[in-house]
Formats: structure tokens, sequence, C-alpha cells
């Protein structure tokens, strides 16, 4: 029993010691029993009779963790369907968690933008390039004057968009440089421990950190943060601190340089995905994670005109009679040319398909769909990113999207879309029940 008391104490201090360094607090812990948690994965209970070899199982499993993974949402979300034993999602100060993401750069930041006019964030960037960082921006060409674009340039930094390349290599006249992207210490190649990704859907502007509906994701993963700087450098036009703008590539010049297999957040077997737009297309990958589907997907999208999406969300629906489907779109893009909106809507129902937003300030600028995110025994699915559901948005314009399979982390955006549900007035199905003793070890 001395034994197995001292390898629980190991095992708590490790997990502890890695809480302190994210900044966490401990899930629980008991005297008579002992809770081992792998960040966002669900808690197991054990008496101490089998300690040792639940600790190294458990221990095993946390600390195989691929990476950390840090999901921000602007507004607020419904903890009635978390998981039992789940993390909680939170409604933050998203324009804080970047200046904190920004202020944690000891080396090189990488800055690939659409829209910039927060100056705390220009400031917080220049700050760390007047303390020695090395800082490298790409925008979009329509957002090149921008406030935040601006006090970059003014103070020194280079930044190019999307009309820098030479002819042959750049720019498109209508294609955007649609990405919202920060890249952390990725060049610094002597250590990889500090390696870090800023993505999701949120511009650097007032409205897309507090008006309109957005999201983000932090990963902290070496491998993950070098797949974003291959695309950033090709951009770029070279891997070093002056661009090229002979090799520089955007849009549909670029070339498929990254393995489209990552692990995000899961058992480190690379089963995720991510595409970056143009030349991947991940609207294939979409199609067979929506054919996943056994219980409910659920989505929030700014513009959505893809009939194979709209196509495959009524085929399984139709091969799957019992599954939920819940669409939210933004209100000023229901109406658009090609928009999937009023079919949808036509063959789901009111209470199935609605609309949230008032405005393009006011607006719905998620773009994530979540699939059996309320039953994380049913290999559930989560797809973020810049790209809007359309022709540009998979074909044209230089964007980012991520497929990731996890136990957790669509759990946290069924709760972010719980949240908008509520406003919008749709009815959802019952929060989850099972018990968390129930489940396998993740």
């Amino acid at each position: 029993m001395g034994i197995l008391k001292a390898l629980a104490e190991l095992v708590y201090l490790r997990y502890m010691r890695n809480l302190e360094l994210r900044n966490e607090k401990p899930k629980m812990f008991r005297s008579s029993f002992l809770t081992i948690t792998r960040r966002s994965f669900c808690c197991t209970y054990f008496h101490p009779s089998c300690l040792l070899f639940v600790l190294i199982i458990a221990s095993a499993s946390y600390m195989g963790q691929a990476q950390n993974v840090y999901v921000h949402f602007n507004k607020p979300v419904d903890n009635t369907y978390a998981v039992p034993g789940f993390d909680p999602a939170q409604q933050v100060d998203m324009r804080q968690k970047l200046l904190d993401f920004i202020n944690g750069t000891s080396h090189t930041l990488e800055v690939m933008i659409y829209g910039f006019s927060d100056t705390s964030i220009s400031n917080a960037i220049i700050n760390r390039y007047n303390a020695g960082v090395q800082v490298r921006v790409v925008v979009d060409n329509g957002h090149y004057d921008d406030e935040g674009t601006l006090a970059l340039r003014n103070a020194g930094i280079t930044v190019i968009h999307d009309g820098f390349s030479s002819p042959s290599t750049g720019y498109q006249g209508s294609y955007s440089m649609h990405n919202k992207i920060i890249i952390r210490d990725a060049s610094n190649y002597s250590s990889t421990s500090d390696d870090a990704v800023w993505t999701g859907t949120a511009n650097f502007t007032g409205a897309g950190f507090d008006t309109q509906y957005n999201s983000a994701l932090e990963i902290h993963d070496y491998e993950t943060a070098q797949s974003y700087l291959a695309e950033f450098n090709e951009m770029w036009g070279s891997s070093g601190a002056v661009p090229n703008n002979n090799n520089s590539k955007f849009a549909t010049h670029k070339t498929d340089n990254t393995s489209d297999a990552v692990a995000i957040d899961s058992d480190g077997t690379y089963n995720d995905r991510l595409f970056f737009i143009p030349p991947e297309n991940p609207e294939s990958e979409f199609v067979n994670a929506i054919n996943s589907a056994d219980h409910e997907i659920f989505f929030c999208i700014f513009s959505f005109t893809n009939d194979s999406i709209r196509q495959a969300l009524e085929d399984r629906a139709t091969a799957v009679p019992s599954l939920t489907v819940k669409g939210i779109f933004d209100n000023m893009q229901k109406n658009v040319s090609g928009g999937e909106f009023w079919e949808l809507q036509g063959f789901f129902g009111n209470d199935d398909i609605t609309t949230l937003g008032t405005s393009l300030t006011y607006a719905l600028h998620h773009k994530y769909m979540v699939i059996d995110g309320l039953h994380p025994e049913s290999d559930p699915v989560v797809i973020i990113g810049s790209t809007n559901w359309s022709t540009s948005g998979f074909t044209r314009n230089d964007e980012n999207c991520l497929i990731i399979h996890s136990t957790s982390l669509p759990n946290l955006f069924a709760q972010e879309f719980a949240g908008r549900a509520n406003e919008a007035g749709l009815s959802l199905p019952p929060p989850p029940s099972s018990r968390v003793e129930d489940w396998p070890i993740y």
C-alpha cells in the first residue's frame, strides 16, 4: 500500500504541475477516491485497491495527449449541455485571450489576418516587436490600410498583402486572404515546446471580438504549428525575415505542401484533418463527417451556398430518421444568391433551421458544424475554420479548416450551439444524461 500511495502522489504532482503550466485549476482530488483527468476528457473514479493498474493507464493517457487545445467563445453558452465530467464551455473576453496569446511570444510571430482595426492587438504586436521578437504579417489586399495594419507598418513591421506576389504567382482580383491566424514561436527551431497557433472566425476588429458571434481555437503543438508556418512561408515567399515576391504564392497558385493528417485533440493516431484552401478542398471530408452522424448535427454558419453539404445533410437525415439536425444562419445571408437557407428550412422545418443577427455588425459570424457532440461514445466531430461553406470559401480564398475527431471538443461547441439555440428559439434534444462512470478512459 505504501508503493501505491507513492505512485499516487507522483502522478498527482505530475498532474498538478501540468495544470500549473496551463494556468488551470485541478478538476478534483478526494482523499478516498483518486480522480485522474485528461484535459477536457471524462473523469473516472477508482478505489485505491485497483490504483496501481489505473495509475499506469491513466498517466499514459493523460501524458499521451497530442497537445493542449483551448476553445474560446465570445457569447454566452449553455452548460446544461455539457457531458457529465467534461469541461464546461465558457464565454470569455476574446480580445484579452488573444492579447495573452500574443504577450506570451518569446521569439517569432507570424500573422495572417483579413480585417484588422483593433489597435489593442496591433499595440501588443508592436510591443513584442520592440522587445526583439521577429514579426511577419500577411493581410488581405482590401485591408492593407486598416487601422491596425497601418499601425504595424508605421512601427517598422513588414506587412505584405495578397497582391504582393509577382504576376505569375499572385493576386486573383476578387479573391480574399480570409484567414484569422497567429503563429507563435514556430520559427524558433531551438525549442518546440512553446509552438502554438491561434485560429478561428474572429477578425481583429471591435465587431469581431465584441458584437459578432465568433469562436477561436488556441492549439499548443509543434507539428500543427509547423503546418501553419509552412502555409505562411508560401505566402511570404521565404522562411526568413524578408519576403520574396518572386516566390510568394496566394490563392490558386499555392501548392499542397503540408500533410492533411494531424492530431489536434485525439489519441495521436492523426485522424484529424487540416486543410489550407486552396489547393486543398474540404468538401468531401465535410460530407464524410456528416455521413458519420448517428444522433445529432448542429451548425452555425455565416454564408452557406454549397449544394453538396446541403444535400448530405438531407440524405443523412433520410437515412437515419432519428437524427436531429439543427442549423442557424446569419440573418443577412439567408437571401443571398445560391444560399441554402430556404431549401434546408423547407426540408427540416422552421423549428430546425433559423437565423440570428440583425446586420453585418451584429452578425452570426461562426463557421462550425458539430456532429454527435452530445454523445462521446459516437466518435464526435467538430468542423471549424475561417472558411464559409461556399465556392469562394472552398476553392479560391486563402482559408484554413479543421475537422477534429475528439471525445470532448465537439461537446464544447454543442454547448455554444445550445446558447445560440436559446436565443433563436430552437428546441433541442434533452441534455446529456449518461453517467461518466459508464464511459471508458480516453
